[in-house]
């Protein structure tokens, strides 16, 4: 996967004074290089997409060198389907959907959470010995990750994280500048969030700016902020239910690194 950069040229008008004595006006180039960043989701986002959407609204991406674009995809397999043939840079998934992609092999990692919802799954006791009890909480198991009020994260490819950590660090802290719940940003990725199709479940989810003032604050973490001990937890019934045909490390599927005051730069 390749990162791509777009080039702006700035004309600055001066005065200079040549070596034989007349005075001119000369043209100097600044070169400003940007970072074009294609973010694959789903076509009917969940509120939590909202954050992403302001970000592009208030011109918090334009600020930190990035030209993103948000690609809404019908197929719900799209986003990461663009994320591994190199048309996305980011994408949009479930917890679930990215641990089951892991166990395929794929190189796949969590860079942030889009909501501050629990992964769910630490409740989750180990299955019963009768078939009945396994498969009532292998349906809790599935319900937790792909319902309407499963987290959402955004991830990307292990080569974007060991290749273009800063691309990944501007475009995480933009997003998390913009999804604070003081500022008007959020109402305007509404608004935008509406006209890329966005709809409500049932009023299982409420897509208003007051349902995502919790991603601001996460017990003194950044926004994005993942907890590790909600990945163990998730990893643990998912390998416990029989879902999983390897072992994976917690540890390896997702990163705090490139969020605001982590990492080592």
């Amino acid at each position: 996967m390749s990162i791509r950069s777009i080039t702006f040229t700035t004309l600055v008008i001066g005065t200079a004074t040549f070596a034989v004595g007349c005075g001119g006006k000369v043209e100097s180039t600044t070169t400003k290089t940007d970072t074009a960043v294609t973010v694959a989701l789903p076509a009917h986002p969940s509120p939590a997409s909202l954050c992403l959407y302001a970000a592009l609204e208030n011109g918090g991406y334009a600020g930190s060198g990035l030209v993103v674009t948000l690609s809404p995809q019908a197929n719900s397999a799209a986003p990461l389907e663009m994320l591994g043939n190199g048309r996305a840079d980011i994408a949009v998934t479930t917890p679930q959907t990215l641990i089951n992609q892991r166990d395929g092999g794929a190189p796949l990692i969590s860079i942030a959470a889009l909501a501050r919802q629990t992964l769910s799954y630490g409740a989750l006791k180990p299955p019963g010995k009768s078939a009945q009890a396994k498969a009532a909480r292998l349906r809790h198991a599935s319900a937790l990750a792909g319902g309407p009020n499963a987290p959402a994260v955004l991830v990307t490819s292990r080569a974007n994280v060991s290749d273009h950590g800063a691309m990944l660090r501007r475009f995480l802290q933009a997003t998390g500048r913009a999804c604070q719940p003081a500022g008007s940003a959020v109402a305007d990725g509404l608004k935008s969030w509406k006209k890329a199709g966005g709809r409500t479940r049932a009023g299982k989810e409420k897509a208003s700016a007051a349902a995502l003032a919790p991603n601001s604050a996460r017990g003194g973490n950044p926004w994005g902020w993942q907890q590790p001990s909600q990945w163990t937890a998730l990893v643990t019934a998912l390998q416990t239910s029989g879902q999983l045909r390897g072992a994976i490390a917690p540890d390896t599927v997702f990163t705090n690194e490139f969020l605001a005051g982590q990492g080592t730069s």
